[in-house]
């Protein structure tokens, strides 16, 4: 089933894409055109993220990620530096255990445990010990950190495990990752998007722009949650053909929406010249 873009995607994505300074409502209210949304209701999502702390004022009608929200993004666009995240891996695990017995309220848990699926952790081996192949390039502090912007509990013990059996490897811990969906995810990304990029040329602006936004971020949205599973698991070619794709995609989708964007503001300017 195609992914149905949302007002609160559209005035995300509007705020991701602006300068530090923010983005205006009415460009906002613009794109969420596009996709048939009225003035309100993007300005109703507009109060909603501003309510749940993702976006935050930056001047009269202005609006930009907040610092949490930029975290998150950034996080996600790491998809585009590809293969560069991971290194071999020598058979071990990071782990993550949550307490049996903690004040932690339902709110808590569940963002734990949010924040570890960003990050590729399935629990398994025991309850509440969740498991990611330890093949991340970046030093384990920085995996903690993260962990800890994205709202894992305090209390949680982060270590490393290993020297697995190989009948435990095979039964339980290289199956709770579902790979074979995960391929064919993939491949069906990679077409979808690829004939989207070819067609793009012929298509007009607008048009480009919805069926761009809703297959290639599609696309973008399985990267940016692939758990990096190393090739013993999970042969990387189908990942690194679909990153090529996501990067042709974000390279026109840019150039498109500056054109969108720009083009009521290039107009006022030039109809001013008109009229002198």
């Amino acid at each position: 089933m195609a992914h149905e873009i949302t007002a609160r995607e559209v005035a995300l994505t509007a705020a991701r894409h602006a300068p530090r300074s923010g983005v205006e409502v009415w460009q906002m209210v613009k794109i969420g055109t596009l996709f048939g949304f009225a003035d309100n209701a993007v300005r109703v999502a507009v109060t909603r993220l501003c309510a749940a702390g993702r976006l935050e004022s930056v001047g009269a009608g202005s609006y930009r990620l907040t610092p949490a929200e930029r975290k998150l993004h950034k996080h996600g666009e790491r998809w585009n530096s590809g293969e560069e995240r991971v290194r071999p891996w020598k058979g071990g695990f990071l782990a993550v255990s949550l307490p049996a017995r903690t004040n932690a309220n339902r709110g808590t848990r569940r963002a734990s445990e949010t924040a570890l699926q960003r990050l590729g952790f399935r629990e398994g081996v025991a309850p509440r010990v969740y498991l990611r192949p330890d093949n991340l390039r970046q030093r384990r502090g920085v995996t903690e950190a993260q962990l800890t912007d994205f709202g894992l509990q305090s209390d949680a013990e982060v270590f490393v495990m290993g020297g697995f059996s190989d009948r435990l490897m095979r039964a339980e811990l290289l199956q709770l990752w579902p790979t074979d969906e995960m391929e064919r995810e993939y491949r069906r990304r990679i077409r979808d998007l690829g004939r989207t990029l070819d067609r793009a040329s012929d298509m007009a602006l607008e048009e480009a722009l919805v069926e761009l936004s809703v297959v290639g971020g599609a696309a973008v949205r399985t990267l940016a949650r692939d758990p990096l599973l190393p090739d013993e698991m999970m042969p990387s070619a189908s990942r690194a053909e679909l990153t090529q794709v996501g990067l042709r995609y974000t390279a026109l989708a840019r150039s498109l929406w500056t054109r969108f964007i720009e083009a009521p503001r290039l107009e006022l300017i030039q109809g001013g010249r008109d009229g002198r």
